[in-house]
């Protein structure tokens, strides 16, 4: 399997047709205390490697990981930090990911977030702070 390759097969190209009527499923990881509501697609739940969200039959390949601000916020500081940074990594490996960040700016400029972290250090960050992009 060449570096590309993918361990998800699409079917042969005569039974594509038989896909046109389907809907991807949106696999909510098990620990997600408060999933994100889908209108239109179907949801379960099961247990993912890393992330909050994948695509039933593509959960090594697509992971979505959603924060709130206060989360976003508590990820920069102590042990957190260290786990975040391993969720990051874990991320890496996927051919889609995404961090979904689930709020306004308006909360980080009230502090509208549990933290003694100031609203300017947390929106304009640190320069060793981001040093890999996902």
């Amino acid at each position: 399997m060449g570096p590309d390759a993918s361990p998800f097969a699409l079917p042969a190209l005569r039974s594509l047709g038989e896909l046109a009527g389907t809907q991807p499923v949106v696999i909510v990881d098990s620990r997600e205390q408060d999933p994100l509501p889908f209108a239109r697609l179907r949801t379960q739940t099961g247990a993912l490697i890393t992330g909050d969200y994948s695509v039933a039959g593509l959960e090594t390949l697509f992971a979505v990981e959603r924060k709130s601000i206060a989360d976003l916020v508590a990820c920069c500081v102590n042990q957190n930090r260290e786990r975040f940074e391993r969720e990051l990594h874990r991320l890496r490996g996927f051919q889609f990911k995404r961090l979904l960040n689930i709020g306004v700016e308006e909360e980080i400029w009230r502090c509208k977030y549990h933290s003694n972290i100031s609203p300017k250090r947390g929106r304009d960050g640190h320069p060793e702070r981001v040093r890999d992009p996902l």
